[in-house]
């Protein structure tokens, strides 16, 4: 009796040793996912490690709420073809998915503040981008050179950074849900297929080229393209429109 029940503490320890070890190695596995950082309360997500093509990031890390993506977390990563955010993200670091060859759908968090520099650059397969209404800003270049891109709402924004939109061929549509303050110079330039834009509300500041404007025949040339009408009533804006014979 005694070596029978020693036999069957040994035997069920021996099975939840294995179990802990297999949760143990299920954690590191699921942690390998990325690369973080913490502070006093938040984590920030410094690099995606994994293979999946499709990636959730994580609400929280170690019990701490996920605010943040940091500078190049997927730089250039070419297999990712969706990303789902927690609705804890509040900040998109530059770079962070520069270059992202595979990238084919993307749902801005509503938490979403700041958009980094050139954060969403040369990702050639996204065709429609929707900026939500708690976005501050939108750094330099972060949505540019983007070769399919046709639509985009931006549901409010303070200031949209310089050359933000530009270089995108396709981008035939840009939908201003609320009033923005600031729109840095070239902000949508290069983008001929980008015929009116309307801005409601009042408009601080728009910068020069910021609309109606492709590349010239020569380096760091400009021609204005022919047709293309801004409508707008702030004094901003009507002083770009008579500058600009639009």
């Amino acid at each position: 009796m005694w070596r029978r029940a020693c036999a069957f503490f040994l035997s069920t320890a021996v099975l939840c040793g294995s179990a802990f070890l297999a949760v143990q190695r299920w954690e590191r596995a699921k942690e390998k996912l990325f690369e973080y950082t913490f502070s006093a309360d938040t984590a920030v997500i410094c690099r995606y490690t994994g293979t999946k093509d499709s990636v959730v990031l994580p609400g929280e890390i170690g019990g701490k709420r996920v605010t943040a993506v940091s500078d190049r977390a997927f730089y250039e990563n070419h297999a990712v073809r969706s990303v789902q955010f927690p609705a804890s993200v509040q900040s998109i670091g530059a770079y962070a998915f520069y270059g992202c060859a595979g990238l084919e759908e993307l749902i801005l968090p509503s938490s979403l503040d700041f958009v980094g520099q050139y954060a969403f650059s040369q990702c050639p397969k996204l065709t429609q981008i929707e900026i939500p209404g708690n976005v501050t800003e939108i750094a330099e270049g972060a949505f540019s050179g983007m070769s399919r891109l046709e639509r985009v709402k931006i549901a409010g924004v303070f200031r949209i950074g310089e050359a933000a939109f530009a270089d995108c061929p396709k981008l035939k549509t840009v939908i201003f849900s609320a009033p923005v303050q600031t729109i840095e110079k070239e902000a949508f330039f290069n983008d001929p297929a980008l015929q009116s834009v309307t801005l409601p509300g009042a408009v601080s500041y728009i910068g020069e080229r910021a609309f109606g404007y492709v590349c010239g025949q020569t380096i760091g040339s400009a021609v204005r393209i022919a047709d293309f009408t801004l409508c707008a009533d702030s004094d901003a804006a009507m002083n770009y429109k008579c500058a600009n014979g639009l």
